[in-house]
């Protein structure tokens, strides 16, 4: 393994990253054989970090799956001990279930199926023994300007690994996108409500309100669109202060020290944390412009009136007034802010009408349908190559 290797958001990479693997980047898609049985997956990651939710989805599912009697382990492919990868998978998961093993067991470790979880992975199993997967939490290319790592990012879904989208977006996005070889299956985006019970509000008193608190969820990555954000709240609080209220904006999911246009920066929060921030404001701000994430599933779960971009990924899992849809244009975003400020009873619309859907989600329904998949390779014979006609 390399040394010197450290952990990093996703950004411009450097061709020490893929020195480990390169001998496995090519694009000439696998041949898959299918296993007699599946009795072990293996799920390969880029190390197990804290508070990830990606991971954390990851256990999830494995916990599921060893719950039904598979033998599952999570497999780093970058250098970390098990010590550290045991002790953030607990973090992500008290008490999850599978077996944790280092980088150095991919020259030796057997598995029916592998399931690769984030592009970089898709490349590392590819020419592994076994049925290979790849679970898809995002449609990975928009990570990054177009490039080398984009275009690598793109090709993993023409590789006919067998695809498992988290919702519908990315599917929709490969499907349009890229020329994959096999169709791409996908599970309901899940939600576990236990940690971000309903908070009590009383949506009469918005109007007269001369302080209001914003949580902004802001990570430094495109997608969560951080520029604009930040600029339309900058302008939002110079106009509610003319108009006699102090707008409190609190932007939480960047590193402590990162620099901000305005508001407090919160740093990265634990669930306990992210939940008291939520009680206390008055509305939540997500960009969801690739896959969506468990934010606006969280604020609305605690009844938080929730503002999203038009332009994003929402539509595709909350049905039309489930949250304040509003362009990136500040006019637009300003007038229908206020017009939701002075309408309780709309509010009280909006945050019940998002609380009666996320009713329909869970991950018991989510890592179900993950396992009726693998049980659908499960039994097949293991001489039969396979474009996964069959399996759909």
């Amino acid at each position: 393994m390399q040394e010197g290797y450290h952990f990093k958001d996703e950004g411009k990479g450097e061709v020490r990253d893929y020195l480990d693997f390169y001998h496995s980047i090519d694009f000439d898609p696998v041949e898959q054989s299918l296993p007699d049985r599946v009795r072990t997956l293996t799920f390969v990651l880029g190390g197990m970090l804290p508070y990830s939710g990606g991971r954390t989805s990851v256990l999830k599912l494995g916990t599921y799956l060893s719950q039904k009697g598979y033998q599952v382990a999570y497999l780093s492919y970058k250098p970390q001990s098990v010590e550290e990868m045991e002790r953030n998978a607990e973090l992500n998961l008290p008490g999850y279930l599978g077996k944790i093993l280092p980088a150095s067991a991919l020259e030796s470790y057997q598995s029916d199926v592998w399931i690769a979880t984030f592009w970089e992975s898709a490349y590392v199993i590819k020419n592994l023994h076994g049925y290979k997967m790849y679970f898809v939490q995002d449609y990975e290319p928009y990570f990054y300007d177009y490039g080398d790592q984009y275009l690598l990012a793109k090709k993993t879904y023409d590789l006919n690994l067998h695809m498992v989208s988290l919702g519908p977006w990315n599917k929709a996005m490969i499907e349009k996108n890229c020329s994959p070889l096999s169709p791409v299956d996908s599970i309901p985006f899940a939600f576990e409500p236990a940690d971000y019970p309903e908070v009590p509000r009383d949506f009469r008193k918005y109007p007269q309100k001369k302080e209001l608190s914003i949580a902004v969820y802001n990570r430094p990555t495109a997608r969560r669109a951080p520029i604009i954000t930040q600029l339309l709240m900058k302008r939002l609080e110079e106009q509610l202060q003319n108009e006699g209220i102090t707008l409190h904006v609190y932007y939480y999911g960047s590193p402590l020290g990162t620099f901000f246009a305005n508001g407090t920066n919160l740093g990265k929060l634990n669930k306990s944390e992210l939940f008291k921030l939520y009680a206390k404001c008055d509305f939540g701000i997500v960009a969801s412009m690739s896959n969506i994430s468990l934010v606006p599933f969280e604020m609305m779960h605690t009844g938080l009136p929730v503002m999203e971009f038009a332009d994003g990924t929402l539509p595709y899992f909350f049905e039309k007034g489930s949250a304040l849809l509003t362009s990136m244009d500040f006019h637009d975003f300003s007038r229908r802010f206020h017009f939701y400020l002075k309408r309780p009873k709309e509010l009280e619309k909006m945050t019940a009408f998002a609380k009666k859907q996320l009713k329909r989600t869970n991950w018991q329904r989510t890592a179900a349908a993950f396992a009726q998949i693998v049980g659908k390779i499960d039994g097949q014979s293991k001489n039969d190559s396979v474009r996964f006609g069959s399996l759909v």
